[in-house]
């Protein structure tokens, strides 16, 4: 399957494709792949976010699940976010929002 860059509201944007980001998207793509399940990117440094938000620091990816007609599939966002959270390393941050799983790197490790 595959990641897809399409935001919800404008063009997704990326500042600088800094190693953890990329981490982030190797990890998301091999979930993909096994899972047979697309994954939208909807956002990164994109639109408006929290006032302090590591979206503009190009430190975290939204995530939407999506069966191959474009539809969300919001069931599988747990399974995502479960899947991340076992892989992707510590000082990564995995937030199943419902209508999509947050990830972030801010260094510091947090159980949420």
């Amino acid at each position: 399957m595959a990641l897809i860059f399409k935001g919800v509201r404008e063009p997704v944007k990326i500042g600088y494709p800094y190693d953890y980001l990329i981490r982030i998207f190797t990890v998301a793509a091999i979930w993909s792949h096994r899972t047979k399940i697309d994954l939208r990117i909807s956002s990164i440094n994109d639109h408006k976010h929290m006032q302090k938000s590591l979206h503009y620091e190009d430190a975290a990816v939204d995530f939407i699940c999506q069966h191959t007609n474009g539809r969300k599939n919001t069931a599988a966002h747990e399974r995502l976010a479960t899947y991340l959270r076992g892989q992707i390393g510590p000082g990564y941050d995995v937030i199943n929002e419902t209508h999509h799983v947050h990830v972030e790197f801010d260094g510091y490790p947090r159980n949420i």
